[in-house]
């Protein structure tokens, strides 16, 4: 989707068209995280995950071509 309107929007730039001004800017969506980090969701999203990775992470034993050193 981002690739298509960079594209469109440069087509547009290239014919020496105007943009039309944006509805939002990225300051907003700014503030809306902040209010995010607030409230109840983030609080119990928070904590969900604060639970998951309290204790020892395994160590991943994935394929590869040399041996996993040992740090």
């Amino acid at each position: 989707v981002s690739v298509n309107i960079l594209i469109r929007e440069f087509g547009e730039l290239y014919n020496n068209r105007n943009l039309p001004a944006l509805r939002i800017q990225y300051k907003d969506y700014a503030v809306w995280q902040e209010g995010f980090k607030t409230g109840d969701a983030y609080k119990t999203q928070e904590a969900y995950w604060l639970k998951q990775l309290e204790s020892e992470l395994p160590v991943l034993d994935l394929p590869a071509d040399h041996a996993r050193p040992p740090v």
